[in-house]
C-alpha cells in the first residue's frame, strides 16, 4: 500500500484534507453537524481572503465555491474542504507541471478556526491529474504546496505515483519520474507512518508482472461474407492469440521506526526476489490460454462452458444443422478472427434468455440464462442459441474490419484516429450492409433491425434442421422472430412495425405454442 505521510508537516493535526469522499458528507452520522454548518461557513467566509496567497495567478482571480464542499471527520475534528475556480483560467507554460488546482481547508481546534490553502499540481507524466483521496494517492505524481491563512508558503511536497519523495520549503519540487526507482534502490525513500510507536511498523508491497507470449498472423482481404479472397495480398500482421507464461512477484519491505528516528525519513529495504512461476498446463490437445485463464482446444478454438439443457441443445445443433455448423466454423481453424466463448449466467434478468457481449481480446462471449431456458422448449432454446450466434457472427465481421481485439474505438489507447478511419472504410468496402446499419443509418437498435430484416431466414433454416422438419416452414419463420419484434426499452424493430396486426398476432401465437411450450427432450 502506498501511504502518504499522515502528518502533513505540522500543518494539520492529522492528515485529512482534500479530495473528499462525498459519502462522508451525506451519511447519517453527520446529521448533527449539519445543524451548525451554515453558521460555521458564515464565520469562515468572513475570515477567507484568497488575495493574500503569495501567488500571482490567484490575485483577484480565485473564487471559493461555498456550495461545493465535503466534510471529513477524523480524531474528533471536522475538516471542511472547499473547491475553488479561477475567474481567468491560467495559461500553463510549464514543461514540468500541469495546470494547478486549489483547495481551501478549514477546521476548528480549541475553539479557533484554522485555515489552510493547498495548491495541487500534477507532473506532466502523472497518471492521474488529482489524487484518489487523502489516504491513497493512487498513481498521482505531483507537487503539493501549503499556505497558511496569511497566504505564506509553509511547505512543499513532491510525490511520484503516490510515494512521498521530497519535502521542504522550496517553492516548487520538480522531480523526474525515475527518481522513484532510484529511491527504492538506494534506501532514501521517505515513507512516514503515524502514530509513532516504539515497535517498527513493516509494510510489504508486492509487485507482480504477468508474462504472455503473443502470436501474430497475416490478415487477408475478405469478401462480404467474411471469407478470404483467394490470391489476395497480406495487408497486416495482427495478433490472434496470447499464451500465458506465468508471473514473477517482487516484494518490497518498508520499515518505519519510532518518532525519534535519528535520520531523515524512514529507511526502505528491498527484499530478495520472491518468484512464483505459474505456468498454465492444459495438457495434450490444447495450445492456447484465453485472457481469463480458460484452456482452448487446439482444433476448435471454442470455449464451451455450457451445461444442462443449454449444452444438450447446443450439441444437437452442431450435429443437425449445416447452417449452424458452418457459422460455428467461422470461429474455428488455425487463424480465426475471433474465438467464441459460451457460458451460463443465471443472473440475467427475467425474460432474458441470452446475451452476447462485445469482444474482448479477440474473444466473443455468449451468455445463456440457464434458469430461464430450463422453462423453454428445446426448439425455444435452439432459437435462443442461434439468435445469439448471429450476434457473435456480426461482431466477428466487425473485428475483421477493425483488425483489433475489441471494438472499443472510443478508447484513444486502443484506436488512433487513423485506426478509426480504417475501421469505417473497411466496413464500407467489405461489409456494406453492416456499414449501412451500424454507421450510415445508425440507431441504438441497429443490430436487431439488421437481424430482423436479413437473418430471420438463417435462424429459420437452423431450427428447421434441428427440429427435423416436424413443422411447416412458415411456423419456423414465425419462431425465428423471437427477440426480433418487441425488443429492449419498449422499442420494436422496423421489420416488426411493417407487419399487420394480424401477422404479428399469428407470430405471437406460434411463439407461445412452440417457443415457450412444446417438446423438451433435453433437461
Amino acid at each position: 500500500m502506498k501511504n502518504r505521510k499522515n502528518k502533513i508537516s505540522n500543518l494539520f493535526k492529522v492528515g485529512v484534507f482534500l479530495f473528499g469522499i462525498s459519502l462522508f458528507l451525506w451519511n447519517c452520522e453527520n446529521e448533527p453537524l449539519l445543524e451548525t454548518q451554515s453558521n460555521f461557513i458564515s464565520k469562515v467566509k468572513n475570515r477567507i481572503n484568497t488575495d493574500l496567497i503569495d501567488l500571482p495567478y490567484t490575485k483577484n482571480n480565485l473564487i471559493v465555491d461555498w456550495n461545493n464542499y465535503n466534510i471529513i471527520t477524523s480524531d474528533g475534528l471536522e475538516f471542511y474542504e472547499f473547491k475553488t475556480e479561477l475567474i481567468a483560467p491560467l495559461k500553463n507554460s510549464s514543461e514540468s507541471f500541469n495546470s494547478p488546482s486549489f483547495y481551501v481547508i478549514v477546521y476548528k481546534e480549541n475553539n479557533a478556526i484554522i485555515i489552510k490553502y493547498i495548491e495541487v499540481r500534477a507532473y506532466n507524466y502523472s497518471l492521474e491529474n488529482l489524487p484518489i483521496d487523502f489516504i491513497n494517492l493512487g498513481a498521482y505524481s505531483g507537487s503539493f504546496r501549503y499556505f497558511n491563512d496569511k497566504g505564506e508558503l509553509e511547505n512543499s511536497e513532491a510525490y511520484i505515483e503516490g510515494y512521498l519523495i521530497k519535502s521542504n520549503k522550496d517553492n516548487y519540487l520538480p522531480i523526474e519520474r525515475n527518481t522513484l526507482n532510484r529511491a527504492k534502490e538506494d534506501g532514501t525513500f521517505q515513507a512516514k507512518v503515524q502514530p509513532c510507536t516504539e515497535v517498527p511498523s513493516i509494510l510489504y508491497v508486492h509487485e507482480t508482472t504477468h508474462h504472455y507470449q503473443d502470436y501474430y498472423k497475416a490478415s487477408y482481404r475478405v469478401d462480404s461474407n467474411g471469407n478470404m479472397v483467394e490470391g489476395s495480398m497480406t495487408v497486416a500482421d495482427v495478433p490472434y492469440k496470447s499464451v500465458y507464461l506465468g508471473s514473477t512477484t517482487q516484494t518490497y519491505t518498508y520499515t518505519s521506526y519510532s518518532c525519534d528516528t535519528p535520520h531523515t525519513g524512514d529507511e526502505v529495504y528491498k527484499s530478495e526476489y520472491m518468484r512464483e512461476q505459474i505456468l498454465m498446463d492444459c495438457g495434450p490437445g490444447y495450445d492456447n490460454v484465453t485472457y481469463d485463464g480458460y484452456c482452448v482446444d487446439t482444433e476448435e478454438q471454442i470455449i464451451n462452458k455450457l451445461e444442462g439443457k443449454a449444452e444438450c441443445v447446443y450439441n444437437k445443433l452442431k450435429n443437425s444443422s449445416t447452417s449452424f455448423k458452418s457459422m460455428i466454423q467461422n470461429f474455428d481453424g488455425d487463424f480465426p478472427v475471433s474465438h467464441l466463448k459460451l457460458t451460463i449466467n443465471n443472473s440475467l434478468g427475467f425474460g432474458v434468455y441470452g446475451i452476447t457481449l462485445p469482444p474482448v481480446n479477440y474473444v466473443t462471449e455468449i451468455q445463456i440464462n440457464g434458469n430461464g431456458v430450463s422453462n423453454l422448449s428445446d426448439l425455444g432454446v435452439a432459437t435462443t442459441i442461434a439468435h445469439e450466434l448471429i450476434h457473435a457472427e456480426i461482431f466477428r465481421k466487425m473485428l475483421s474490419a477493425a483488425k483489433k481485439g475489441d471494438l472499443n474505438y472510443h478508447n484513444n489507447q486502443n484506436y488512433t484516429t487513423q485506426d478509426r478511419i480504417n475501421y469505417v472504410n473497411s466496413l464500407k468496402d467489405n461489409f456494406p450492409g453492416l456499414y449501412d446499419y451500424y454507421w450510415k443509418r445508425y440507431k441504438s437498435t441497429w443490430n436487431h433491425n439488421m437481424m430482423a430484416t436479413h437473418y430471420r431466414t438463417t435462424i429459420a433454416d437452423i431450427i428447421q434442421s434441428f427440429d427435423n422438419n416436424r413443422l411447416s416452414r412458415s411456423t419456423y419463420e414465425s419462431i425465428a422472430w423471437a427477440g426480433l419484434g418487441e425488443i429492449e426499452n419498449n422499442q420494436s424493430t422496423i421489420a416488426w412495425q411493417n407487419l399487420t396486426s394480424i401477422e404479428q398476432q399469428a407470430i405471437i401465437d406460434a411463439l407461445n405454442q412452440y417457443f415457450f411450450n412444446g417438446t423438451s427432450n433435453c433437461n
